[in-house]
């Protein structure tokens, strides 16, 4: 793919290469180069991690003023804030121990300490903590305890998922207390509890945590990563996995994660995030996992297809809306459409806390379909206007779902 030369300096900059290598490609850069740079990692959210990859080299290369002021201003303002975000999510895990709620830290509040080794490397948009099922009521009511509020479940997006509503607190990032780590059909094909016998302790600051093992750790962030986003979250994932193999390269086991991925019917997203990291950051593969995708189609090709996701920039599309106006048959809109708005009714309850009667489930129905009317209401009829921006989005919605539907088959 044809790639931004601003995101190719940044890729560049963030591989795992020598330094060298680092100091001979950075020396003839121009002023517009370093703007360049600057501009894509503003875009990817990676201004700390590219001044913490630079600092080394700073006395080999020259580097404008005014980049240098702004990468330093960056790293600064992401150690505060990821200060005050650990002092947060501290004080609630140290709650949660104190009334007996085991929790197993998520993503970047595993990430930022205990992987990239700095708080100030990993931005953070929100806490995911995963509690098991039978504590959610308590943990729920834990966060209420603690002056934090649930926000108004969207009720566009699969009932299925994983956490509930996300909390909300004053000056502080949202909560999300997840049961499970993955959506259907991966979460179908492994119990929960196995994820809790292969947790980690580990302590933060003095306090004691869990973390998913890193085997664990890998699979959760590749299947998030390409299924959950669909690539849409740029470079940050793949620095994860980056950190993590580097991180555990001692205790990851390629066997282990293979055997897992083919449990789950996760193989191929393990593939492609790890072909990926490979490729754009130098990432070292454990030796066990051969890189090898094959989509089974000429002209598909789902390492590629990634790669140009990852820096497309749109407006954001619902995945299910973007199906209804994609290129399946009427039969296959109407069963979607069904199955999205009327889905079985013993799921219901999970995420929306209601009540299990038919009165209860009823409303249910009828308020989602009036909250998924009035959250797409605007976008379908941009879309039967013909609106241009909408319609490229709706196509860039429609390719993630082409690698979605290939990533899921097993």
């Amino acid at each position: 793919m044809d790639m931004d030369p601003g995101n190719e300096l940044l890729l560049s900059c963030l591989r795992n290469d020598r330094p060298d290598i680092k100091i001979a490609g950075l020396r003839n850069l121009k002023d517009d180069d370093w703007d360049a740079l600057l501009h894509a990692s503003h875009s990817s959210k990676t201004t700390p991690i590219l001044y913490h990859t630079l600092g080394p080299f700073l006395s080999n290369i020259r580097i404008p003023t005014q980049v240098q002021q702004e990468l330093r201003q960056a790293y600064h303002r992401s150690a505060a804030k990821n200060l005050r975000v650990y002092q947060q999510l501290l004080k609630l895990v140290g709650a949660f121990n104190h009334v007996g709620i085991p929790v197993i830290l998520l993503k970047g509040a595993h990430l930022a300490e205990l992987v990239y080794g700095n708080g100030a490397l990993r931005p953070m948009g929100d806490l995911d903590l995963l509690v098991r099922k039978v504590n959610l009521s308590r943990a729920s009511e834990l966060l209420l305890k603690h002056g934090y509020t649930p926000s108004k479940q969207v009720l566009d997006r699969p009932l299925d998922i994983c956490h509930l509503p996300a909390f909300k607190g004053v000056d502080s990032l949202p909560i999300e207390i997840h049961f499970n780590i993955v959506e259907p059909p991966f979460c179908e094909r492994f119990d929960v509890a196995e994820l809790w016998e292969r947790s980690l302790k580990a302590s933060i600051k003095g306090v004691e945590v869990l973390t998913l093992c890193p085997e664990d750790l890998l699979l959760h962030l590749c299947v998030h990563t390409a299924i959950r986003h669909g690539f849409d979250n740029g470079i940050t994932p793949l620095l994860d996995i980056s950190f993590s193999l580097d991180r555990y390269h001692r205790e990851i086991d390629g066997d282990r994660i293979l055997t897992r991925a083919k449990q789950w019917g996760a193989i191929r997203c393990v593939y492609v995030m790890l072909a990926l990291s490979k490729k754009m950051l130098g990432s070292k593969i454990p030796e066990q996992i051969k890189m090898q995708v094959a989509s089974g189609r000429s002209d598909f090709d789902p390492i590629a297809s990634a790669e140009e996701l990852l820096f497309e920039k749109a407006v954001p599309t619902a995945s299910n809306v973007a199906r209804l106006f994609g290129n399946d048959s009427w039969s296959d809109k109407l069963r979607l459409f069904v199955r999205r708005a009327f889905p079985p009714p013993e799921t219901m309850p999970v995420v929306e806390g209601w009540g299990r009667n038919r009165l209860a489930t009823s409303i249910m129905y009828f308020s989602r379909i009036r909250g998924v009317w009035k959250r797409h209401a605007r976008t379908v009829w941009r879309v039967m206007l013909s609106d241009k921006d909408t319609s490229a989005s709706m196509g860039i919605e429609n390719r993630r779902n082409e690698l979605r539907d290939w990533l899921t088959k097993t």
